[in-house]
């Protein structure tokens, strides 16, 4: 370890001895295995050191299983404490020890009894110590919102209830009318939305319950400040514009050559504009000045909103304003005038050329906001509110109906309590409250840091009462339940109420081996240095911290990368270095991390396959259940009698079991009989004809749906379906625990769903059952590390403070979920240019859905991307959560690891990294190595080769790699092998279907070299436009190249192009990959494997063929390492019974070739 290392891990070792002080009040940045609970339980113990009553301490957690953990260490190190130190103890036991030897002195003084007595400690959840407020209120005695009620698990029915009642309420019909307008009457899409927003309704109550027009009035001030707060990231845009060319000449120029006799409307109308903005350049950043910055952005940027980037300097003509000195249609116009404006206009796109930023800034000035659009707005501002407000007065009238609330709606009572009544509330606590611990402060909403600022609005420095929060902003990933972690950048800055805080930031990192530490420093900083740009982009960005590794280094330990085409390869490529893992090392943990159930999917396809142990229960929907479907099936053919497709689905069920020909006789006795319910049918004359034991199924279903039709009156759905199903003997096909356990869910929650005895309508019910598949799966799935040696697959956001030995991450090319258009969107932390906002944690903006396209100034869209922007950079710390799971080794799975990934994908993330491997042109050095050996993941593993150092294709590094090479010439070479890679996989495509020529575009291949970082080469007078038409001609006239008719023979076998093939290292267990342009089997039974490569001699036109001879041989020694890995590997895999077909029983014979399409010459490398 360095003598830096060293010294941080002292600086760090005396923070935490610092912030456990307590008399102090700190803000912690506990970044990823920096030991936070620890750190937590230790403060605790020095906090019950000083008070007479442990409830003068508060600790708050999120979930009650962490509330439960911190209370068993705290216990635990009160048990520890009370034996005899052992000789053997670590340096934090100790310290642990030393804090807890005066708590026991003061739990005996006092009689505290916390031993026998652990509930004595005060380790709450946000949602029960809310729940203690309102108990404890005037409020909850008078008139709470539900205060008094339990809190109901069927919440999302009372939502969609209540929401329809509000959309049929005569009183806000007019408001009701609005907002289905701007819907497009789409009334259960409303019904939904609506729902989701008064189960959010904690967070934008306090905005919707004023409709008055001075609210309105309030609400639309603050969107203008918002969108005036967003311009001002164009103060400096003027300065940078200024310093590269004369904004005001150009564009009164190009209004000069526009406004012309017989000039068309539109031309003319520009022609103003830019007038216009000659005239008031500089621009003031104020939304009153927006549609001439919107000017400026259509001079200067080219392409479609939303994606537009500076016009090519090549691209200025007389289209964009600026004719040629010598175009006649312009002759009253000055020659050396045109050419003086051009050259300017050149000049000045290409300093802008590498200014992103701006570029960004004013294509997104088409989301802003005019001013005419916010007055607009105003009406579908206040329908909106209207419609919400009434929709929440309809919930509490509904939750008071039946004795029930939410935890949005004990959140609510108790921010009312503590807002008009504190002292009221804070007398009513069970002690004088002096110390406040708050856990995973990152993940609190406004709502909750409201809480906090209320409970401690009247301490002061010195008054003996301190507040401690704790977290990490990079692990903040719960966006999708309003966490906000601007606060706690905010808190870092100015505290929290009436509480300064002392921000202190550990480092060391007590999880992770030291090359997963250093991976995750090297590849992630660069992420989070980048993010949205733009006027949408976070203003305050989280930082990343890096972290130092405690534990020495280890054999088994790194990161690693899966290379796959597809996600079916993959799962199997995951599922295969799994398999090594646990047949190698049984006794360490795995895990699968994925963002979404789709994206493990294959992953617990292939595990099943392979056989290998594996918990999921996240990932199992419980309405995908077989049993839960067949009771759901019960409960349509008993609650709806008319309903003779449930009907069916019952007979077919394993209650029933009729064969198909049974259910086609029972259908033809129901056409005779359509009038009557199915089910009273059963007993008929049809029945006659079945074996015995198929009659006596049907007549015992029979009896039992008579049973719930003579309850039809006297009880609820759930009783009625609970009976029926017991009549048919269910209980007797409960195959196991966790199928009583499911059955038992379900009548339960059945009962709360409908417990009118009217069942809602299906749709309903299964958007319910969807939103349940969480709590019941989380039932029986182990919450900590697999107890039987089973592989875990999770969500990331189930993973978050877990570990394992080895983890792999999956899915890391797929982008962030789109957005949902809601009714509403807001933004909860205080926005710039919002005076005396800053303390406020309740600041809002407030927008309603309105009617305008986004590109035409709407304003939900234009907060809504605010939003965007924060999910996108939300996405980076996912990753980072995910990969610091991780004890020992580390392996990304990514797949088409040669294109461009999505943006946001945690692959495009991991390209922003300041360590990303520059990929040198083809010809040039090894610069990415893997190490493979032959564990392959398709088939029988064959027997070990050596290992084998290969280079990685130089087309498979992201194409925004290129940016390191400064190089114009390597560059170039280095994007047309890319983009010849793509070119030939469409020609192979081309000629899959029988196609006879294959035309690229020119433009699109122009694109492709651009996006992948070609640039001019002025030294050898090669342009990129020059050698797009070059890839574009040659592909042309591809199919008739002899060469090329070979390579896709319609003959061949086995055919595959851009394949990619993984193995495993025996030695360390880290699945590597290899990507093969194109392999084939021929009919004579030889292998082919051929790597195409764009580089060609210098003097190639002068060149004699000799020349080129020992140049291609040249070529071949070079790419010798690589080609024998590629033969290596397809020979292990041949040699596989199940990959490859051989009828003489042989493995084909393998050659390795390169094909070089600039010499059309293919050359076998023997």
């Amino acid at each position: 370890m360095s003598a830096d290392a060293d010294e941080a891990l002292i600086a760090d070792r005396r923070a935490r001895e610092r912030v456990v002080d307590p008399k102090g009040s700190f803000i912690v940045q506990a970044p990823a295995g920096s030991g936070k609970t620890e750190l937590l339980v230790q403060r605790l113990l020095a906090l019950l050191a000083t008070v007479d009553d442990p409830a003068e301490v508060l600790a708050i957690t999120f979930t009650r299983k962490a509330a439960q953990e911190m209370r068993e260490r705290l216990i635990g190190a009160l048990e520890q404490a009370a034996q005899p130190a052992a000789p053997s103890m670590r340096p934090v036991e100790l310290a642990r020890r030393a804090l807890a030897l005066p708590v026991l002195a003061r739990d005996q003084a006092l009689g505290w009894r916390l031993r026998e007595q652990p509930d004595r400690l005060v380790i709450d959840t946000f949602d029960a110590f809310c729940a203690r407020i309102v108990a404890r209120s005037y409020l909850s005695r008078v008139a709470g919102e539900g205060a008094l009620g339990s809190v109901t698990d069927a919440a999302e029915t009372l939502y969609r209830e209540a929401a329809t009642r509000a959309l049929g309420a005569a009183e806000v019909a007019d408001a009701v009318r609005g907002v289905l307008t701007v819907a497009g009457n789409q009334v259960d899409s409303v019904v939904e939305l609506l729902a989701g927003l008064l189960a959010r309704r904690a967070q934008w109550l306090g905005a919707a319950i004023d409709t008055s027009p001075q609210a309105i009035a309030e609400l639309t001030a603050a969107l203008r400040d918002a969108a005036d707060a967003a311009m001002r990231a164009l103060v400096s845009a003027s300065d940078a514009l200024g310093r590269h060319g004369n904004i005001a000449e150009l564009a009164a120029y190009c209004a000069t050559v526009w406004d012309r006799p017989g000039s068309e409307a539109k031309l003319l109308d520009q022609a103003e504009a830019r007038r216009q903005l000659s005239a008031h350049w500089p621009l003031p950043a104020t939304l009153a000045a927006l549609p001439r910055w919107q000017t400026l952005a259509a001079m200067l940027l080219t392409g479609e909103s939303g994606q537009r980037t500076w016009r090519k300097p090549g691209g200025v003509n007389k289209t964009a304003g600026f004719p040629k000195h010598d175009d006649k249609a312009f002759a009253d116009l000055d020659p050396a005038l045109r050419r003086q404006r051009k050259e300017q206009m050149v000049a000045l796109l290409e300093a802008l050329q590498h200014e992103h930023d701006l570029a960004r800034s004013l294509d997104d000035l088409d989301h802003l906001p005019t001013l005419a659009a916010l007055a607009e707005h105003e009406t579908a501002l206040r329908d909106t509110l209207v419609l919400l407000r009434h929709a929440a007065i309809e919930l509490v009238a509904l939750m008071r109906e039946r004795g029930v609330t939410d935890f949005s709606g004990i959140m609510t009572a108790a921010l009312a309590a503590l807002r008009d009544n504190r002292a009221d509330v804070m007398a009513n606590l069970d002690a004088k409250l002096r110390h406040v611990l708050v856990d995973e402060v990152q993940d609190t909403n406004p709502a909750q840091f409201e809480l906090l600022a209320l409970l401690t609005a009247d301490w002061t420095a010195g008054d003996g009462r301190t507040l401690f929060l704790v977290g990490d902003p990079m692990q903040s990933i719960y966006l999708f339940r309003d966490a906000d972690v601007s606060l706690f950048r905010r808190a870092q800055r100015v505290g929290v109420g009436g509480v300064r805080l002392t921000a202190v930031t550990l480092n060391a990192n007590y999880r992770s081996q030291p090359a997963v530490v250093d991976w995750v420093n090297h590849s992630l900083e660069g992420a989070f240095a980048s993010g949205a740009r733009g006027l949408f982009s976070d203003r305050d960005p989280v930082p990343f911290v890096a972290a130092i590794a405690t534990h020495a280094s280890g054999d088994d330990e790194g990161q690693s990368e899966i290379a796959a085409s597809s996600p079916e390869q993959e799962a199997q490529e995951v599922a295969a270095a799994i398999a090594w893992r646990r047949q190698n090392q049984p006794e360490q943990s795995i895990a699968v991390l994925a963002r979404t159930r789709g994206d493990a999917a294959a992953v617990i396809a292939a595990l099943r396959a392979r056989g290998v142990p594996f918990s999921a229960n996240e990932f199992a929907l419980w309405s995908a259940r077989e049993r839960v479907r067949d009771l759901l099936t019960l409960t349509y053919a008993v609650a709806a009698p008319w309903d003779r497709l449930a009907l069916f689905a019952l007979l077919r069920s394993p209650w029933v079991g009729l064969t198909l020909d049974s259910l086609s006789r029972f259908a033809m006795a129901l056409r005779e009989s359509p009038a009557r319910p199915a089910w009273t049918l059963l007993a008929g004359e049809w029945a006659a004809s079945l074996d015995a034991s198929e009659l006596a199924r049907v007549r015992r279903a029979h009896a039992a749906l008579r049973v719930g039709e003579a309850r039809a009156w006297l009880s609820g759905v759930a009783e009625r379906v609970e009976a029926v199903w017991c009549a048919l003997d269910g209980d007797a096909l409960l195959a196991d625990n966790e199928a009583r356990r499911d059955t038992a869910q379900f009548f339960e929650w059945l009962a709360e769903l409908a417990p009118d005895g009217l069942l809602p309508p299906r749709q309903t019910l299964l958007m319910s059952m969807e939103s349940k598949r969480q709590s019941f799966a989380s039932a029986t799935a182990d919450t900590g590390e697999a107890s039987d040696g089973s592989v875990e697959l999770l969500t990331i956001h189930r993973a978050k403070g877990l570990e394992w030995d080895h983890v792999f991450v999956v899915g890391c090319d797929r982008a962030p979920r789109a957005d949902q258009r809601s009714l509403a969107a807001w933004r909860f932390q205080a926005l710039p240019g919002q005076p005396g906002r800053e303390q406020d944690a309740r600041s809002y903006a407030f927008a309603a859905r309105d009617t305008r396209k986004r590109e035409a100034g709407s304003v939900y869209d234009f907060l809504a991307r605010f939003n965007r922007a924060s999910r996108l950079d939300e996405s980076k710390r996912q990753l980072y959560v995910a990969v610091t799971r991780a004890r020992r080794t580390l392996t990304i799975s990514r797949q088409a690891a040669h294109r461009d990934p999505p943006y946001g994908s945690f692959s495009f993330w991991l390209g922003q990294g300041v360590g990303a491997t520059a990929t040198a042109a083809e010809a040039g050095a090894v610069d990415r190595r893997l190490y493979l050996a032959a564990s392959l993941t398709r088939g029988p593993v064959p027997a070990p080769l050596d290992e084998t150092v290969v280079a990685w294709p130089a087309y498979d590094a992201d194409a925004s790699d290129a940016a390191l090479d400064t190089q114009p010439a390597r560059r170039l070479a280095r994007a047309v092998g890319i983009v010849g890679h793509l070119l030939f996989e469409g020609l192979a495509a081309a000629l899959r279907v029988g196609a006879l020529t294959f035309s690229p575009s020119e433009d699109a291949a122009r694109r492709a070299l651009v996006d992948a970082g070609a640039v001019d080469d002025p030294d050898q007078d090669v342009t990129v436009e020059g050698t797009a038409g070059r890839l574009v001609r040659w592909f042309a006239t591809a199919p008739t190249r002899e060469h090329v008719r070979f390579l896709f023979a319609a003959s061949h076998r086995e055919s595959v192009q851009e394949f990619s093939l993984s193995a495993v290292d025996p030695a360390t267990g880290l699945a590597t990959g290899l990507r093969v342009d194109h392999s084939f089997v021929t009919e004579e039974g030889e292998r082919w494997i051929v790597d195409y490569k764009f580089a060609e001699p210098a003097d190639l036109d002068t060149a004699d063929p000799q020349a080129i001879d020992a140049w291609v041989s040249h070529q071949c020694e070079l790419y010798a390492p690589q080609l024998d890995a590629y033969r290596r590997v397809f020979a292990a895999r041949d040699r596989c019974e199940s990959c490859v077909a051989k009828p003489d029983g042989a493995a084909p014979r393998i050659v390795t070739a390169l094909y070089f399409p600039w010499l059309d010459r293919l050359q076998r490398c023997e």
